[in-house]
């Protein structure tokens, strides 16, 4: 068995007995030999129980992932607010925090990981209250999760991967934090759905009419900003490609990332703008688009 976490599984001539039957959501009635579902309150369908812990746990490792990675550059820009640098005839060093790469990328990143952040938290507080509501899990709210994944633990990678090219030789050191442990987010990126799996369903959704090909009141609320415009031109610029190369699309993985990944832009900087424009100032969007909209989408994302 090389696969992750699926398996198939056949017995011949075997017959369990009820008592071993799993029936925490559903069994056998042992007068009636009928079925009756046994689901949890506030939950009519089985699909959507199954949905439930799906999605959460997409949520709950991305969420995960992104406070590791935002923990890795706390712990580090502390470091280098106290590293001094060489002083040479000088009575005190530079400090490390002063040097300009090393201040941009930890702001750069730090902002970055904040928004992801804040999209995963807005979708997550989506997911609660269908949960609540028992109103179900709608095709939009399953593409929102299912971006969830592959931008919240995909991003984790490349953060944490970044933070230890940045610190040199000090990664290196226990520390760090920025050892074996660090790798966390290569494992979550893997788990619940693999990420290429997630960003191909969402292309798949689109190409199925579940989702909007053209998602207008999206690009609307987004159109303000020149983040946004640049998100909703990428999207239009790839899937217009795609719907050109018809079937043969299927066969550019890296067009089909390049869809899913713009189109999950868009989202995320809609649920950004939503909280206003004194708590979502100018410069952090600007900050994500260097960072994270970058076309080609590459490949450790």
């Amino acid at each position: 068995m090389t696969g992750l976490d699926n398996a198939t599984i056949r017995f011949n001539q075997f017959r369990v007995p009820e008592s071993a039957l799993l029936c925490r959501f559903g069994g056998i009635n042992a007068s009636t030999k009928t079925y009756e579902s046994k689901l949890p309150e506030n939950c009519t369908r089985t699909l959507d129980l199954l949905l439930s812990r799906l999605l959460t746990g997409r949520i709950v490792l991305s969420e995960a992932t992104l406070a590791h990675a935002m923990s890795r550059l706390q712990h580090n820009w502390a470091y280098t607010e106290k590293r001094e640098l060489w002083r040479g005839k000088k009575a005190k060093g530079r400090m490390m925090s002063e040097m300009t790469l090393i201040r941009t990328t930890f702001r750069e990143y730090a902002r970055t990981t904040a928004i992801f952040q804040h999209f995963i938290a807005h979708t997550r507080e989506r997911v609660a209250d269908a949960i609540r509501g028992q109103t179900g899990f709608t095709d939009d709210l399953i593409e929102a999760t299912c971006m969830c994944k592959f931008l919240g633990t995909g991003f984790g990678v490349d953060c944490v991967s970044v933070v230890r090219k940045t610190m040199g030789a000090r990664s290196l050191q226990q520390g760090s934090m920025l050892g074996c442990e660090s790798f966390l987010p290569n494992a979550t990126s893997a788990a619940e759905g693999d990420n290429t799996i997630m960003e191909l369903k969402v292309v798949q959704d689109i190409v199925r009419g579940r989702t909007l090909k053209c998602p207008i009141s999206l690009m609307y609320a987004i159109s303000g900003t020149a983040e946004g415009r640049a998100a909703i031109s990428t999207y239009l610029l790839r899937f217009g490609r795609a719907l050109v190369l018809g079937k043969k699309a299927i066969k550019d993985g890296q067009l089909l990332r390049d869809i899913a990944w713009s189109r999950a832009h868009m989202r995320v900087i809609a649920a950004w703008l939503e909280v206003g424009k004194e708590k979502a100032p100018r410069g952090w969007l600007q900050s994500y688009q260097r960072v994270a909209m970058r076309f080609p989408v590459p490949s450790q994302m």
